[in-house]
């Protein structure tokens, strides 16, 4: 529900205590669920906390910011595990990844964070976008940082996403395809722990439905034929499966965020042949973006009131919460984020936080880029400097 070169996420790690691991536990131990909890190898209680770093879904063919000859990709994904986060969410579309996309990343100058350099000697050498991924991943691994693989989009125009309601498109991705991109992803990663998820598709929208039992439309037949193809590859990740745009329910459409409608769990769960291996992510966004009907026909009447904040907690219990709160299911709040400092938008984002800390949520937040037409980032347009006024709410 968002433009791609505008968008964004933060870190709420202080806020939900989440628990680190050192590199050794990062390299042997995958992550599974109990009830609604996630958990590592030895039963411990574990809490992504996380932020969205996009480019990859986009001809660029690479995390936005490495054009930036005083940046590199070490010194950036070491600055986002200094602000605290443990997890990156890391958006990707077929066509970057498995098209025939060449990249060329300059080696650069002096890192503006960690003051190393030359810039991007490693990426440098990396001449496609999977060889660059494998960089990432590998610095992750090494370093203690889970990396969740985001199925963004099929095309990699930069507002693909907008034209894409389902998980295949006419022209681009088949259904079939889909599903064997992500059991390539699911090969070429399976010795990795550091890479402890797969998002399945972004946002689900519009022509999407759950429990339909249509082939063509049923997101929850999809998600589940998908899951177990990737778990027969690699039975240790987590499989991540957003909500829909609308769902009918007592007779009545209940319509929010692409992606942010889960309402059909209650009476079609996704059914995975592995099953400590399901969470289910909503994603959410403030008044800041749409009040009211707009966009799609996506309607928040919630945002016209003018003391919204008290009614938002029974809101998200209604589509999406209650997954977490009947203890089926542990949730990602995969992406939410405000752009301005703006008064109501600065309420919803306070209590979404606080839902978030109180009811044990994972979250990737929207996003580091600063070139998130929606939301900005915590980035500043420099690639280096933080907006603080971002990480103080999280915080």
């Amino acid at each position: 529900m968002k433009q791609r070169f505008l968008h964004y996420a933060a870190s709420l790690a202080l806020i939900l205590g989440a628990t680190k691991m050192s590199a050794q536990q990062c390299q042997d131990n995958w992550l599974s669920t109990k009830g609604n909890k996630i958990v590592d190898i030895n039963g411990n209680e574990v809490t992504l906390a996380g932020v969205n770093w996009f480019g990859f879904e986009t001809d660029v063919g690479a995390p936005h910011g490495l054009w930036n000859s005083s940046r590199n990709m070490a010194g950036m994904l070491q600055q986002i595990k200094d602000l605290g986060f443990n997890c990156i969410r890391v958006p990707w579309s077929n066509a970057t990844m498995f098209g025939n996309l060449s990249i060329d990343i300059f080696e650069g100058e002096i890192d503006a964070y960690t003051g190393q350099g030359p810039a991007a000697i490693n990426e440098s050498m990396a001449s496609t976008p999977l060889e660059l991924l494998d960089i990432m991943v590998e610095w992750c691994q090494e370093n203690d940082i889970r990396i969740i693989l985001d199925n963004h989009s099929r095309s990699n125009e930069s507002e693909a996403h907008l034209n894409e309601p389902l998980w295949y498109r006419e022209g681009y991705t088949t259904h079939e395809q889909w599903i064997e991109d992500w059991i390539s992803m699911a090969q070429r990663y399976v010795a990795y722990p550091a890479v402890v998820g797969m998002d399945l598709n972004n946002e689900p929208h519009e022509l999407a439905t759950w429990g339909s039992g249509n082939p063509a439309t049923d997101w929850k037949m999809a998600a589940e034929e998908c899951g177990n193809a990737i778990l027969a590859v690699n039975p240790n990740v987590l499989i991540i499966v957003e909500g829909i745009q609308k769902f009918t329910t007592n007779g009545e459409e209940q319509n929010t965020w692409w992606g942010g409608n889960l309402q059909g769990v209650k009476d079609y769960p996704v059914e995975l042949n592995v099953a400590d291996k399901l969470v289910y992510s909503p994603h959410e966004y403030g008044p800041h973006l749409f009040a009211g009907d707009n966009a799609g026909g996506v309607t928040q009447p919630w945002f016209e009131s003018n003391s919204f904040e008290n009614d938002l907690p029974n809101v998200w219990e209604n589509y999406f919460n209650y997954i977490n709160s009947s203890g089926t299911a542990p949730l990602l709040v995969g992406e939410f984020g405000i752009k301005e400092p703006l008064d109501k938008s600065v309420k919803w984002m306070e209590t979404l936080v606080d839902f978030i800390k109180d009811q044990g949520l994972h979250y990737t937040y929207w996003c580091m880029n600063p070139n998130s037409g929606d939301t900005g980032g915590i980035w500043q347009d420099d690639w280096a400097s933080i907006n603080d006024w971002k990480m103080d709410l999280l915080n």
